[in-house]
């Protein structure tokens, strides 16, 4: 029969695995405390991206009831982000590539009036039949 010192002696297990070291009570309780500061710290920045993605302005302090119950949200002013690309060419300048097509034009002399360039890149010629169908696409449309 094991006496009482024998119960609260730690057993030996250095040999099984090297560097292994027991922790006492005290120093669990910190290094709980130390990792819940880090996840609320983690929450913390994530609610602040995502609020930050969304356009609002929200900043609450969730120890306060007083302020908590006071949550404002402000929405953005600017109309919401479309989907794709943005757009670099005026559709002014896609109308007079149009108008440049139209005449019989090729797409060099579309590209020269879409990009204000003497001398296109080959990009930017094979780019000119896309752009103009996707602005006759979006003019018919409207």
């Amino acid at each position: 029969m094991p006496n009482s010192s024998d119960s609260t002696r730690k057993p030996d297990v250095s040999n099984l695995l090297p560097g292994l070291k027991f922790i006492t009570p005290a120093e669990a309780e910190t290094m709980t405390r130390l990792c819940d500061k880090t996840t609320k710290a983690r929450e913390e920045a994530r609610a602040a991206a995502n609020r930050a993605r969304q356009g609002t302005n929200q900043t609450v302090n969730r120890d306060d009831p007083a302020i908590a119950s006071r949550q404002t949200m402000t929405s953005r002013t600017l109309p919401p982000k479309r989907r794709g690309r943005p757009q670099t060419i005026s559709d002014e300048k896609k109308r007079a590539a149009q108008a440049v097509k139209d005449g019989g034009g090729t797409n060099m002399d579309a590209a020269k009036v879409l990009y204000n360039e003497k001398r296109p890149s080959p990009q930017h010629v094979k780019n000119v039949p896309t752009i103009l169908k996707h602005f006759k696409k979006k003019n018919r449309n409207n």
